[in-house]
């Protein structure tokens, strides 16, 4: 009916109070169905200007042009090509991010039946999320392909924005690019389906197509700027929600920056020798000023009660533990030391796990000092529930206290 229509969006009250008329008038039409291939909205190409009429004044038309959002039809979580590109993933091939309609036509033209492609806009959270649903197994890496030019970069750049945080073990994307000045349909057309595979062939990790992003055509031939460089790449790692996830891109974009630029930072061979025993480089605590032991201790319960509690802050204040000279506490010195054995042996150690590790070893009335209220009400950012940037934040401000 017609109110079915105007519903659908397919027809649109006329504002002139004339008949309703045609949304994608003049237009060539692709239907967009969803996960089960039911048909819930379309888009639509603008004919040439010789196969449809001139509106008046020139004004050009966009492009293209998608259905409103309605009930059936919400752009922001679809992905034109879903159904095929579940049954492709579920039969072994590889999901395929391109730019539009046709660009999923000519995959799938040339044997890529997993291609999919975002409705006219980037590619969104639910966009992303949806990806990773219609991948069988554990590992989930859908290629996200670009156009070779600046425009291409620059959507790369806000897909790799999008997806850091919401990356999980296994799962992630990796980024393609074509030649410039091709789309999947002219290099098909040009040299083959070949050319194509050979361009997924070379898709690249989001860690290296985040490195070559900020590196590329730049110089750090300063100690400066190769602060500058690893501050922005800490701050990409930071929006990385999974602890073990971010944990091991700290550690992959350290050593990068290591190999490529020598070492920035101390390397944990300043406290650790290969038999896992800590050299006394260290900060030692003052305890015979007067007034002073007290105080100190209460920091150095406040340090290690925060380290247990958020082992992944220990990739960031590991050479500063490592340092810390507490032998007048023998018990906490072997906690410490404990503590840092068991996090740099396994860098994804969850807090419990952790803890569960040191009563093993005997550290039960110490932890429980440790892990106390008593502790607690002198740094908030010592509890468990902190968040972690409040909890590396405090922790330097103590530290910074206590080696001075």
């Amino acid at each position: 009916t017609e109110e079915q229509m105007i519903e659908a969006g397919v027809i649109r009250k006329s504002d002139q109070g004339r008949e309703p008329y045609s949304f994608f008038r003049d237009r060539v039409m692709f239907p967009v169905a969803d996960r089960r291939g039911r048909v819930v909205a379309f888009g639509g190409r603008v004919l040439p200007e010789h196969m449809r009429p001139i509106p008046e004044g020139g004004n050009k038309p966009p492009k293209y042009i998608n259905s409103s959002e309605t009930t059936l039809f919400h752009k922001g979580r679809m992905v034109y090509g879903e159904s095929h590109a579940r049954q492709a993933a579920g039969d072994g091939q590889r999901v395929v991010v391109v730019e539009g309609y046709l660009d999923v036509i000519a995959c799938f033209q040339a044997g890529f039946r997993g291609a999919v492609a975002p409705l006219g806009t980037a590619l969104t959270d639910d966009q992303i999320l949806n990806l990773w649903k219609m991948i069988p197994g554990e590992e989930k890496f859908p290629i996200l392909c670009f156009d070779g030019d600046n425009a291409g970069q620059r959507a790369a750049v806000r897909a790799a924005e999008n997806l850091l945080p919401h990356l999980k073990p296994n799962q992630s994307a990796k980024f393609a690019f074509l030649p410039v000045g091709q789309d999947p349909d002219s290099l098909v057309r040009a040299e083959g389906p070949k050319a194509l595979g050979t361009v997924l062939d070379s898709a690249i990790p989001l860690a290296e197509f985040l490195w070559n992003h900020h590196t590329k055509e730049k110089s750090f031939d300063t100690p400066e700027l190769r602060a500058g460089l690893e501050k922005t790449l800490d701050d990409q790692v930071t929006r990385i929600a999974d602890r073990s996830v971010q944990q091991y891109y700290r550690q992959a974009f350290r050593e990068r920056l290591f190999q490529t630029y020598g070492n920035t930072r101390k390397n944990d061979s300043n406290y650790q020798n290969k038999n896992n025993k800590f050299k006394q480089t260290t900060v030692p605590v003052p305890l015979n000023r007067p007034g002073q032991a007290a105080m100190v201790r209460r920091r150095v319960l406040i340090l290690l009660a925060t380290a247990i509690n958020h082992p992944q802050i220990i990739a960031d204040i590991d050479e500063e533990l490592g340092r810390m000279d507490i032998d007048a506490y023998p018990r906490l010195d072997a906690l410490r030391q404990m503590v840092l054995r068991e996090v740099l042996e396994e860098p994804t150690l969850d807090s419990a796990t952790l803890v569960n590790h040191l009563k093993q070893e005997g550290f039960e009335s110490e932890l429980d000092m440790l892990l106390s209220d008593s502790v607690y009400i002198h740094a908030g950012f010592a509890r468990p529930t902190a968040e972690y940037a409040v909890a590396i934040r405090g922790w330097r401000a103590f530290w910074e206290q206590m080696a001075s």
